[in-house]
């Protein structure tokens, strides 16, 4: 079945294909389960490996692999550097400081939690956008 997918990655009912090699899993022991995931991420191309990757992010899906451990964590990671980022801009917004489109930017972009911190605390004083970057 996971060959199958592999040969059919094309086929309109791909995720039905998908989901199905997903149970055709449920026979192996967990640890060789795993493996067969990971191997056709690595196989598939774009539009299937994004359905395959939106099925292993369920917590329900019964093979959850490094590779999905991981992308929790960069999501977490990402969401905890949108929030920060947010925060930032809003204490730009209350200080009615001007921001240029590219300091928007530079803080919307980053994704370095801790920067973003060190920005926050020194937003809250900076006599303008430009000085919290230094």
């Amino acid at each position: 079945m996971v060959l199958g997918t592999l040969i059919h990655e094309r086929a309109d009912d791909i995720e039905r294909l998908l989901t199905a090699a997903s149970a055709e899993l449920a026979p192996l022991s967990d640890e060789k389960a795993r493996l067969y995931p990971e191997y056709m991420l690595g196989q598939l191309s774009e539009h299937p490996r994004t359905i395959l990757e939106a099925l292993m992010k369920q917590e329900t899906y019964p093979y959850q692999s490094k590779f999905v451990a991981e992308l929790k964590a960069e999501g977490r990671a990402e969401g905890k550097a949108e929030g920060v980022a947010e925060t930032l801009l809003n204490i730009i917004e209350v200080r009615a400081l001007f921001i240029s489109e590219n300091q928007r930017r530079r803080i919307e972009s980053c994704e370095d939690p801790a920067q973003l911190q060190a920005w926050v605390k020194r937003a809250i004083m900076a006599p303008s956008v430009a000085d919290i970057f230094e």
